[in-house]
């Protein structure tokens, strides 16, 4: 099958591909049930994505060319979908999580042969997602009373995931991820999760979903190629002789310049680069350019915010005034961008990369986030912002890159705005 994709060309047998800029990454494909699937939709990345937050933390290592998930599936019918859905995009990495539909199905007599047959189902998933040499990440169950709401129950899920434990350690290419532990309550005797990391005992929040990745993180960071990054720069521009060069043309950050929009808001920021308060009251929002904590550049944008309103938007944004030669409507792009957010004191909702598209009245034609957020509670974190690939809508003329970060009345925060922003045309290969 063709598949959009940032790569040149594969280079070795695992898929490690050469990006647009130079970037070592892998593709990677997740296959599960509502709890993945709940991670993207058509146009955004969620923050109840584990997978999301997980290639933030990577800075992108990974790249996501399919989510294979489906609410409701067992792993009968994940076992049906393997080769369609999964081997049919040739990742160099599957990750697996989630048999909690068998546990609940009305059949399930709580014994060991029928957590037996369950075990077979996972033996296929994995024997013919590995078929191609493809690595493969498992993840454990994670905490649910509403699901193991019974002692034979929980017994059968630890008896499951003891044998994926096992699975794992003993075949090559295989990783296992506790991601049960993590979200646990120690002290629950039915084996419930933390408040806050689950909004029904079952599905993770935004917050469930971060705590699966720092754990999953802490297991691949050393196994992952990093890979290794080629800056943009000034002369890294769009046109019709590099349809594939930054749309846009400050993605180095170079310069300085006063662009402050709002009351109490002030600074210094990179030229085509603004410092604005969107929406609320804050008592001061100021901007400074500061070293790079990468090795990849020199200068960054550090936003320091105290507010003092709920839901107060500010934003480090830069308006893409004309699509340049080289782009049209109905090209696919994708847009990247390291972003550090440190919370001091206070609720942070969201802190998201975000692209929007608008016509010539400025009417907004469509509007995508790398990792919008659904339960207004962020933590702090550094990583790497990426959108999906995503289709130029018709009439679009052009478009705000922005990193947008929302909190309530009393929180301080810095959101600290890396070099390397990129929007970029997607090679089709």
């Amino acid at each position: 099958m063709s598949v959009l994709k940032t790569t040149y060309a594969n280079l070795d047998s695992q898929n490690i591909d050469l990006d647009g800029l130079g970037n070592l990454t892998a593709t990677a494909v997740t296959i599960g049930d509502s709890r993945t699937a709940s991670g993207t939709d058509s146009a955004s990345f969620k923050d109840r994505g584990w997978f999301v937050w997980l290639n933030i933390l990577l800075r992108q290592r990974l790249e996501y060319v399919n989510n294979a998930s489906v609410p409701g599936d067992t792993t009968s019918q994940m076992l049906a979908r393997v080769n369609s859905d999964v081997l049919a995009y040739n990742p160099g990495w599957v990750f697996h999580y989630g048999f909690v539909n068998d546990i609940q199905r009305p059949a399930n007599d709580g014994s060991k042969e029928f957590a037996d047959g369950i075990i077979a189902n996972l033996h296929a998933i994995y024997t013919l997602a590995r078929s191609k040499g493809a690595k493969l990440v498992v993840l454990s169950e994670t905490p649910s009373t509403l699901a193991y709401n019974t002692a034979a129950k929980r017994s059968q899920v630890n008896y499951i995931m003891n044998w994926q434990r096992e699975y794992c350690v003993r075949t090559p290419g295989c990783y296992f991820i506790d991601v049960f532990s993590p979200l646990l309550d120690i002290n629950s005797s039915v084996g419930a999760g933390f408040s806050g990391y689950s909004y029904d005992e079952l599905h993770q929040t935004g917050q469930g979903n971060r705590k699966m990745a720092d754990a999953c993180f802490k297991v691949l960071d050393g196994v992952i190629p990093k890979g290794y990054l080629v800056g943009t720069s000034l002369i890294d521009v769009c046109s019709n002789e590099n349809q594939y060069g930054n749309i846009l043309t400050n993605g180095c950050m170079a310069g300085s310049a006063a662009s402050n929009i709002g009351t109490n808001v002030t600074g210094v920021t990179p030229i085509g680069w603004n410092n604005k308060l969107e929406s609320g009251i804050v008592t001061n929002c100021v901007t400074s350019k500061v070293p790079s904590q990468s090795i990849f550049g020199a200068q960054e944008i550090l936003q320091t915010v105290s507010v003092a309103q709920d839901n107060t938007t500010v934003r480090i944004d830069n308006l893409v005034t004309v699509l340049p030669a080289g782009i049209n409507v109905g090209d696919t792009v994708f847009a990247a961008i390291d972003v550090s957010l440190n919370i001091i004191s206070g609720n942070v909702d969201f802190c998201s990369l975000f692209l929007q598209f608008r016509d010539a009245l400025n009417v907004q034609t469509a509007l995508i986030s790398a990792c919008e957020g659904a339960d207004n509670v962020f933590s702090s974190f550094s990583g790497r912002q990426r959108t999906k690939n995503f289709a130029i809508p018709a009439n679009t003329t052009n478009i705000f890159f922005a990193v947008r970060t929302r909190a309530d009345n009393g929180a301080q925060f810095e959101v600290r705005v890396g070099n390397n922003a990129e929007l970029r045309k997607v090679r089709k290969i």
